[in-house]
Order: structure tokens, then sequence, then C-alpha cells
């Protein structure tokens, strides 16, 4: 049951994703190529974007979190697996 619900899960996602992604990545496509087939550049409007330089305490705390997060979601998921085989 467990392994059914695991791929039902990831199909889901895909899809999801997918469903959400699909018109830019056709769009994009289209622009590329052009209507006649042949290569036109893509024009793409001039923007700005700040680089954002953090301290070496800020990286730490980040990756610290992220860590901790993971170690949360890890012991979740197995004690999910083991109510599942045991129950």
């Amino acid at each position: 049951m467990a392994q059914i619900l695991t791929v039902a899960s990831i199909v889901a996602l895909v899809g999801l994703l997918g469903w959400r992604y699909a018109d830019r990545l056709f769009e994009r496509r289209h622009h590329a190529t052009g209507s006649a087939g042949r290569d036109h550049p893509i024009e793409q409007p001039p923007f700005e974007q700040r680089v954002y330089k953090a301290s070496a305490q800020d990286f730490l705390h980040g990756a610290a979190d992220l860590t901790f997060g993971f170690l949360i979601l890890g012991l979740g998921f197995f004690m999910l697996m083991w109510v599942i085989a045991t129950g």
C-alpha cells in the first residue's frame, strides 16, 4: 500500500509541475524558433538584480537550519514507515 501511495504522489507531483510550467516552456520554445522556423534572438528586457552577499554567520545559520529541517523530515518519514510496518 505504501508503494502505491508513493508512486501516486510522485505522479501527482510531476503532473502538477507539468501543468503549471508547460505553458512557459512551450512559449519560450515558440519565441526561440519564431513563426517561420528560423532562429531569432530572444529579446529580453534589461533588468538589474542586486547580488546579496551574506556574512559567514548568516550562511552558517542557514546551513544549520537546512540541516535540522532535513533531520526533522527524515525522522518524521522514518516514524511514518515504522508505524506502517508495525501497525
